[in-house]
């Protein structure tokens, strides 16, 4: 774990943690000559080989994906004994975060524009061939400035490529699925051949959420979590959310 005021890589200060789980960490940083502040992730301490090599193959996915609407990653950064990459630092809180706390305030409109910024990210990966299959309210970003949020989509840490590059990051394809509320029947049963539908898929569950202020799937277990995505069973918005018009209910 680094430490706050550790100088890594010659040229960048940790400031502090902001994030972690699974086989990394994130740490807001700030270059020691230029003072600009960057997101530093990092895999654990004591993770293996295979764990480094999916970073950077994470790092160079993310790397061909330049859009406002992509959190963007910038060098890689050699560390002595690993190498982590360096991110845009977004200034701002995830998704999550804020429809558990402003979010809850903001009218649908506003809502809507959030997620409009999610879906070109997600388009714009689409187009390079890239699938994220790890969409969730955590893994976008909001960047708040001057009361403006521009999302972000972050975390292709369980991407795959399809088409002619998919051998690039071959190494991810059988890593766990993402969080069971947010993942695509068929990408339960078959991770590595989840394609662009199980992104949207994904993307519903994210608007449901958005709009109704609840997830679509809600169970005590994952087990039960999963048996109610496989079967579609979740209430219709307008049982949370009066008034919801046609277009938008057939959206969802």
């Amino acid at each position: 774990m680094l430490q706050p005021d550790q100088i890594v890589g010659d040229r960048y200060r940790v400031d502090r943690m902001i994030g972690g789980g699974g086989s990394a960490d994130v740490y807001k940083v700030e270059h020691v000559r230029l003072k600009s502040m960057h997101a530093l992730k990092v895999s654990h301490d004591a993770s293996g080989p295979d764990v480094q090599k999916a970073l950077l193959l994470e790092g160079r996915v993310q790397a061909m994906l330049a859009h406002p609407s992509i959190v963007r990653v910038t060098d890689i950064l050699d560390m002595g004994d690993s190498e982590g990459l360096i991110l845009d630092f977004v200034e701002g809180a995830t998704l999550a975060e804020w429809l558990a706390g402003a979010g809850k305030d903001v009218g649908l409109v506003e809502q809507l524009g959030v997620f409009v910024g999610i879906i070109r990210g997600v388009n714009v990966a689409h187009g390079r061939g890239v699938v994220h299959r790890d969409l969730n309210p955590g893994n976008v970003l909001l960047d708040i400035t001057s009361g403006r949020i521009t999302a972000k989509v972050a975390n292709f840490g369980k991407a795959r490529l399809t088409g002619p590059s998919a051998s690039l990051i071959a190494p991810l394809l059988y890593r766990s699925v993402g969080d069971p509320r947010y993942t695509a029947p068929e990408q339960a049963e078959d991770p590595g051949g989840a394609d662009e539908r199980a992104d949207l898929f994904s993307l519903g569950c994210i608007l449901y959420e958005m709009i109704c202020g609840t997830p679509a799937f809600v169970g005590d277990t994952p087990d039960e979590v999963r048996h109610l995505v496989q079967n579609g069973l979740y209430e219709p918005p307008t049982s949370h959310v009066a008034g919801l018009s046609a277009p938008l209910q057939r959206v969802v």
